[in-house]
């Protein structure tokens, strides 16, 4: 088979096409990845993160919330339908300390 021969002109336009091309990708990546962010930039202010206020008394709840589910989690069905039953009947804080007499033996 006979070897074409290219025009240089043509190559060189072959080689920006693909170059822009690249370059069109690498721009729609990296605004995936900042998620919008630039329409925060562009407004001229960072994006605001929401303050979260809790009272003395609803902070000792989560405590005691994330106790009773980190007792509860290494119990065995049967124990943790005692233990939801106590909850049930008398409260948090009674059934929390069931799961912890349970759980550490």
């Amino acid at each position: 088979m006979p070897r074409r021969h290219r025009n240089p002109f043509t190559k060189h336009l072959r080689i920006i096409r693909l170059s822009l091309t690249a370059i069109d990708r690498s721009v729609g990546r990296l605004v995936a990845l900042t998620n919008g962010g630039a329409s925060a930039a562009a407004a001229g202010r960072a994006p605001q993160k929401r303050k979260l206020k809790l009272s003395p008394k609803r902070r000792t709840e989560l405590k005691l919330q994330g106790q009773y589910m980190g007792y509860l989690r290494n119990l065995r069905p049967r124990q943790k339908a005692q233990v939801k039953a106590l909850r049930e009947k008398k409260g948090i804080r009674v059934a929390t300390a069931m799961a912890k007499r349970i759980a550490t033996g």
